[in-house]
C-alpha cells in the first residue's frame, strides 16, 4: 500500500547524491505529492522533480545534474528503483524525453518508449504486475 504522504526525511538519501553531485547544498522539498531538488543559484547544476500518487507510477518530471558522465544520474535512478519497490509503485516513468543523451539513458537503463504519448514518455518496471 502506498503511503498517503512523504516527508522531506523519506527522500534524504537522494538528497544527499545530488547534492554531493552538484558538491553544494541544494533547495529540496516536498510539496503535496511531489520533490523538488534544485539549485537556487543556477540553472544548470541540478533540477529534479518526482511526482508520486496512489496509483502504481513513479514519475520523474525533470532530471538533470551538475556533474554529467559520472555515474550520478544511475545512482539517482538506482535509488528511485530501490524506492518505487520499497513503497510498492509498478513502475517509472520518465516524462518529456527530449534530448539524445536523455534517450540514451533510458535505454541504458532498460526503459521502454510510451508510444501513447509519442514516444516522449520512457517506463520501466520494476515491480510484480
Amino acid at each position: 500500500m502506498l503511503k498517503e504522504k512523504y516527508s522531506i526525511e523519506d527522500f534524504s538519501e537522494l538528497i544527499t547524491i545530488f547534492e554531493e553531485n552538484a558538491q553544494k547544498k541544494l533547495k529540496s522539498y516536498v510539496h503535496g505529492n511531489r520533490l523538488f531538488i534544485s539549485d537556487a543559484d543556477s540553472e544548470v547544476a541540478a533540477d529534479f522533480m518526482m511526482r508520486y500518487f496512489k496509483d502504481d507510477t513513479l514519475i520523474i518530471a525533470k532530471f538533470s545534474v551538475a556533474e554529467k558522465r559520472i555515474g550520478t544520474g544511475s545512482q539517482v535512478l538506482n535509488w528511485c528503483v530501490d524506492f518505487a519497490k520499497k513503497e510498492n509503485f509498478k513502475k517509472i516513468k520518465i516524462e518529456s524525453v527530449l534530448t539524445e543523451s536523455m534517450r540514451s539513458f533510458c535505454m541504458k537503463h532498460e526503459f521502454t518508449k510510451d508510444p501513447a504519448t509519442e514516444n516522449l514518455n520512457w517506463i520501466k518496471s520494476v515491480g510484480s504486475d
